[in-house]
């Protein structure tokens, strides 16, 4: 059976959280070839425990001292402090794990940067796999860096049309190795269970237009209630 290992080091709760469990849970339940198994940094997949262990998906962790509860989560330099600290930490247990269980395939989501550099420096029979969600914005150190590691990656994927065109615009990575692999949703009887529930009257008779996500830097709001202003003052001359 060949194994399929997931890097994921997050401080907030990201949508790719779910997708990782999500990826490992259809791994699990439609593959007798694979076996997921995701790496648990810092102790960030505690509270997820009880879904992995009910789903039969394995965890190796990288040090018996949980810090994950320690680590500033808020603000962009707190949150990077901590990004540095959990890549200072791991980068020898992490070392350890690839050399000693030599997984199959290994699919590294957030803070990339580690794995990238060690699979870089060291000669790993495993086949490494670059998942971006998002649209990465590259500073000239990141460009550099993604440059010169890249290579060390087997495939690129992304769930969305619009970050595939924009890697193969940028040119940082062979584009034979891009692949759009959108994300798994496997819960069927969960979002049936949602659809049959009652929505609040007062939603029904109005109009709205809702946006979902994180009050992050990233997503933007402050761009989209700008404008939101420029519609109504329109709607308004």
């Amino acid at each position: 059976m060949k194994s399929v290992y997931y890097w994921s080091p997050f401080l907030t709760h990201v949508a790719t959280i779910s997708a990782v469990i999500e990826s490992a849970k259809s791994l699990r339940k439609y593959s007798k070839k694979y076996e997921p198994v995701i790496i648990d940094a810092c102790g960030e997949f505690e509270s997820y425990k009880k879904i992995l262990i009910n789903n039969q998906i394995n965890t190796i962790n990288l040090t018996s001292f949980k810090y994950f509860k320690f680590l500033p989560k808020n603000g962009f330099f707190s949150s990077r402090f901590s990004y540095l600290l959990i890549f200072l930490f791991s980068f020898i247990p992490l070392y350890k794990v690839i050399k000693k269980k030599n997984p199959d395939y290994f699919i590294c989501h957030l803070i990339t940067s580690l794995p990238m550099l060690l699979a870089k420096l060291f000669n790993f029979h495993s086949k490494f796999i670059l998942r971006i969600s998002g649209l990465p914005k590259f500073n000239f150190f990141r460009k550099f860096y993604w440059k010169t590691c890249g290579n060390v990656f087997f495939r690129i994927t992304s769930p969305t049309n619009a970050t595939i065109n924009h890697l193969q615009l940028i040119k940082i990575f062979d584009e034979k190795k891009i692949f759009l692999l959108q994300d798994p949703i496997i819960d069927i009887q969960k979002i049936e269970k949602l659809k049959k529930q009652k929505i609040d009257p007062y939603f029904e008779k109005n109009q709205f237009i809702v946006a979902i996500g994180r009050l992050t830097k990233q997503k933007n709001f402050k761009f989209l209630i700008s404008c939101f202003k420029k519609l109504t003052d329109s709607a308004k001359s």
